[in-house]
């Protein structure tokens, strides 16, 4: 089911529960997101730029 969320629950997400505190929100409008770890698979719209996370390098 899908459902409205704020500025601050999308910058948290990112920040706590996926591990990526670097992750900016672009537009505020159409952002999806597909995290099957979280079974969550928003309704996708036709967009420009995407940005993806596919994993993080090996420390030195």
């Amino acid at each position: 089911m899908l459902r409205s969320s704020s500025f601050a629950e999308f910058a948290e997400l990112f920040r706590s529960t996926l591990s990526c505190p670097n992750a900016l929100f672009l537009d505020g409008t159409i952002s999806s997101l597909y995290a099957p770890s979280l079974n969550r698979a928003d309704a996708f719209w036709p967009a420009g730029p995407m940005l993806a996370v596919f994993g993080r390098p090996a420390d030195p």
